[in-house]
């Protein structure tokens, strides 16, 4: 009987040393975050729902991943292009819900660089959408509930766009990048859409451009869209090629013409999937 006991006791040490080793573990408990984890024993590292963007592209019927490469598309004239490079910008991206719109939340502060150190400008949600880019996000979402429009802006408002490169970081969504969508030509601001095609007959490439305060806008469009705790808010715009195009001849209208007719065509490029 005392063997037993000592033996009871010697359980119980080893139950508590070993309990006393382990190191707590780390992890989100936050029922609001995207990693929440129920087996935490200490809270840290949370991530919070992202208004997320998701880009399908195709030219009409043809979703092929490549179909922007070396694919052929035949115009209305008979003759073909190729999709050689693309890029836009899509800024202040939010939801309507019940006729109040909510923007989507970018901690993300520039300050210019000027003597005046208070001067700074606060970059909300703009997205680059480059050819092939899946998705990019236009900030922290974390409201819940259902939504009934999705609304952003084709380009940049005209604060942003007649700010000098320089005031950005090099490399960020406005700074000079590799690709660069400033026109680093004072007054010119930034390029919203640039749009590079190949003509396979001529064996010609030629750059199409839409820049300028007046050619910034709004869009909306309905949706159904309902949102849930701890999940990303994920909607899948669709970009039609074909729609971006429609109505321009390309033997006979100036670059002029194309880059009105390219920004026209806007409204009826972008759609939500449904």
């Amino acid at each position: 009987m005392r063997i037993k006991k000592h033996s009871f006791f010697s359980l119980i040490f080893l139950v508590f040393a070993v309990a006393a080793c382990q190191d707590p573990s780390e992890g989100c408990l936050d029922l609001e975050a995207t990693n929440f984890d129920a087996a935490a024993d200490e809270d840290c590292c949370c991530s919070y729902p992202q208004l997320v963007l998701s880009y399908r592209y195709f030219y009409e019927n043809d979703t092929t991943p490549n179909f922007q490469l070396e694919t052929n598309y035949a115009l209305e004239n008979g003759d073909s292009i190729r999709f050689r490079n693309f890029a836009m910008y899509i800024s202040d991206v939010g939801l309507v819900q019940n006729g109040t719109f909510i923007i989507g939340e970018d901690s993300l502060k520039i300050y210019r660089r000027s003597p005046d150190l208070d001067s700074s400008i606060q970059v909300r949600n703009i997205n680059i959408v480059r050819r092939g880019s899946p998705s990019s996000s236009a900030g922290l979402f974390p409201y819940t509930g259902m939504f009934e429009k999705l609304r952003f802006r084709f380009g940049l408002d005209p604060e942003l766009n007649s700010s000098p490169v320089e005031d950005f970081p090099r490399g960020s969504v406005l700074g000079i990048q590799a690709d660069s969508l400033h026109t680093l030509t004072p007054g010119e601001g930034y390029t919203f859409l640039k749009l590079v095609l190949y003509f396979p007959v001529s064996d010609i490439e030629r750059t199409f451009t839409v820049k300028g305060d007046l050619n910034s806008f709004i869009l909306e469009r309905d949706i159904n869209f309902t949102t849930t705790r701890g999940a990303d808010r994920i909607i899948v715009l669709e970009l039609n090629f074909k729609d971006l195009i429609a109505g321009i001849d390309f033997d006979v209208d100036s670059d002029q013409v194309i880059s009105e007719k390219l920004h026209d065509n806007i409204e009826a490029f972008i759609s939500v999937e449904e």
